[in-house]
This record gives structure tokens, C-alpha cells and sequence, in this order.
């Protein structure tokens, strides 16, 4: 065996045995005294470990919130052990933490809390996305009335999509609240459709209607306004378009717009 695949297999024990219980064979690997190779190496773990788990809980503070110190230690190291990090950016690290919450047994008593982690996921997407400047309003204003259904409108880079059949959008709201000032979420409320979006300095959460979500989504993949309404009314019968576009516009959710394969940005 070669001296640099002898390196990889130890730095390959040593990686894995730091999410394991304890130090095992990779003992062999530290320099010193034997007998305290299991006490050194217990202090390194801990430290590897408590900086995972404290960028789950900057990624996911309102999950770690809810379910409380101790259960979020928990569900983050097991994470931790079957997600190893395989970014440099600690940032990046438990991209996927929403899904493995939707398999994790201890919590299926908290069914919505795999949204809940996306969304949260889609509001730190959104601040680091980059910058662009805003449509305004106006500029739509001088277009014919006949041409708005060959509209296509581009939104803005920061735009992220969340939906769930929770309102988790009120979930999340009432956990940023102080504790006295928190009412209790019916889950059975009917579900969430959001737009995260974040032009100016903070993100914004948009609560949009199903007909909504299904209008931007289609705009967003590049379909003219007449098609995005059309897919918007197989989601929703009675969909007020107007009164959707106004949303989005007041909250600069558009960057340009083109008619006719011309783009005509204000």
C-alpha cells in the first residue's frame, strides 16, 4: 500500500469514527500516551460534533425552537452520523435537514417540522442570492392593455418556493415571536403557499393563494402571463389575477419584463 492511500485510510477512520461513539481503532493514529488517546480524542470529537450542530441550529432556529435544547441535540447528531459534511462551507452544511426531519421517527409527532426546516432553508437562500434592482410599477403602466397576456416577467435572483399542506408559514411566524406573545397554530388550517423573496435589505415571506403559487411558478419557468393564468385556474376557480400580480409588485418580486421576445426593462 502506498503511503498516500495509507493517508487517505486513516484520515477516512479518523473522519468516521469522529460521528461515532468513540475513538476505536483510530487510538492507534494518536501520538502520546495510549492511555489518555481515548480522553484527547473525546475532547476533538466533541468539538467537531458541537460545530455541527451549531450550524444546523444557525441554519435552523425556528426548528431547533420548537422542539426545544435537548430534542434538537438529538435529531442533529443523528443527522450528523448520517449526513457527514461534504461541503466546505459550514453554512451549506444540512441542505437536506428538512427531508431527513420527514423520516425521522422521534419526530412524527411533528409532522410539519421537514417544511418548517425549508422554509427556512428558502429565507437563508434568498438573503445570500445575489442583488438585482426591482421592477417598478410604472413601467407596466405604458403597455396596451391588449398585450399583457405575451407578458413575460423575470423574477428577481433571490426567489425561492415553499409549499406545504401546513401552515407553516404561521408556524414560523408565531416561534419568532417572544413566548407571551405566541398563540397556538391550528394544523389543520389549510396549507402554505410562499413566496420567499428578498430584493431590498430583508426577506420577505409572501403568503400566496394556490392559483398563486401555480401563476409565479410558471412565470418564473419563462410561460407568458395568459399561460401562467391558465395554469393558475386549474389550481384555483375563482383566481384574481390582479390581485396576485399586485402582490408580487408590491413586493418587488420582478426585476424585467418582455413582450414579444423585446425586452423592455424600466
Amino acid at each position: 500500500m502506498s503511503a498516500v492511500s495509507s493517508l487517505r485510510d486513516m484520515q477516512a477512520q479518523i473522519g468516521a469514527q469522529l460521528l461515532g461513539e468513540g475513538p476505536g481503532a483510530v487510538a492507534d493514529f494518536i501520538a502520546g500516551d495510549p492511555r489518555s488517546a481515548a480522553a484527547r480524542f473525546g475532547v476533538y470529537q466533541n468539538n467537531v460534533l458541537a460545530s455541527l450542530r451549531k450550524a444546523l441550529a444557525d441554519s435552523y432556529p425556528i426548528v431547533a425552537a420548537l422542539v426545544g435544547e435537548a430534542f434538537f441535540k438529538r435529531v442533529a447528531h443523528a443527522y450528523i452520523r448520517a449526513h457527514p459534511p461534504r461541503v466546505r462551507m459550514l453554512a451549506d452544511y444540512g441542505r437536506d435537514f428538512g427531508d431527513f426531519l420527514d423520516g425521522f421517527a422521534p419526530a412524527r409527532s411533528h409532522p410539519y417540522l421537514g417544511d418548517v426546516a425549508r422554509l427556512e432553508r428558502a429565507v437563508e437562500d434568498a438573503y445570500l442570492a445575489a442583488e438585482a434592482t426591482p421592477l417598478s410599477p410604472q413601467a407596466l403602466a405604458t403597455l396596451p392593455s391588449d398585450s399583457f397576456g405575451r407578458l413575460r416577467l423575470t423574477l428577481h435572483p433571490s426567489r425561492q418556493f415553499v409549499t406545504s399542506k401546513y401552515p407553516v408559514v404561521a408556524v414560523w411566524r408565531e416561534a419568532k415571536k417572544p413566548d407571551a406573545e405566541q398563540t397556538r397554530i391550528d394544523l389543520s388550517a389549510g396549507p402554505s403557499y410562499a413566496l420567499v423573496i428578498r430584493p431590498h435589505a430583508h426577506v420577505s415571506v409572501v403568503d400566496l393563494t394556490a392559483g398563486g403559487m401555480a401563476l409565479i411558478r410558471a412565470l418564473d419557468a419563462g410561460a407568458t402571463l395568459a399561460d401562467a393564468v391558465e395554469s393558475a385556474l386549474q389550481h384555483e376557480d375563482d383566481f384574481n389575477v390582479q390581485a396576485c400580480l399586485q402582490t408580487a409588485l408590491q413586493n418587488d418580486a420582478f426585476v424585467a419584463f418582455a413582450l414579444d421576445d423585446t425586452e423592455l426593462n424600466a
